[in-house]
């Protein structure tokens, strides 16, 4: 069974990190819903949850240089990234590998800390099984998914927001919105 910590706007970094060190799986609000954040130690366990095929997951970064480690081409559109990051954009690059990958720079100082202190880049993907909608009630969530993760972090503060824009940025196709969400892009 997993442990449930209910807070009230007092993120508790240290135990959330220590979690996800341990290649835990946490369930807690982004800034702009709740998701699944865990590090690539947990990816596979997270597809068996939601029952996820090999679709990628989104990365969590605190700073434009982690884009290096995913091996992402970012560098034609720097300028773009400068005036929209850290918000709420999801970005899709091209990967040298010949894939796709969708990054987010948030603009929530909690999500940030998190990235900061394990000192890795963080998964995420939304609360549901895959191919359906996204859960937003806690009990729904703690009902769907009590025995898989390790550590709910439930916020009386929270208030859902809108999911991220996604926009893809592609050195061959260019620049497409790919989803409106709680961002309007700055060219």
């Amino acid at each position: 069974m997993s442990e449930k910590i209910l807070i009230n706007g007092n993120y508790p970094i240290d135990k959330i990190a220590g979690v996800l060190d341990k290649g835990g799986i946490v369930i807690m609000p982004s800034d702009t819903v709740y998701g699944f954040l865990f590090t690539k130690e947990a990816s596979e366990k997270v597809r068996e949850i939601k029952r996820r095929d090999n679709k990628p997951f989104l990365f969590f970064i605190s700073d434009m240089s982690n884009l290096d480690e995913l091996n992402v081409i970012y560098k034609p559109f720097i300028n773009i990234l400068k005036k929209n990051w850290p918000g709420p954009f999801t970005f899709i690059f091209d990967s040298i590998d010949g894939t796709t990958c969708g990054v987010r720079m948030p603009k929530w100082n909690v999500l940030n800390e998190l990235v900061a202190k394990t000192g890795k880049i963080l998964y995420s993907t939304s609360v549901n099984f895959s191919g359906e909608s996204p859960l937003e009630n806690p009990t729904e969530m703690e009902e769907a998914f009590g025995d898989s993760v390790d550590l709910f972090v439930f916020d009386e503060k929270y208030l859902p927001g809108i999911p991220s824009s996604i926009v893809r940025l592609s050195a061959t196709d260019g620049i497409k919105e790919v989803r409106a969400g709680g961002g309007k892009l700055k060219l």
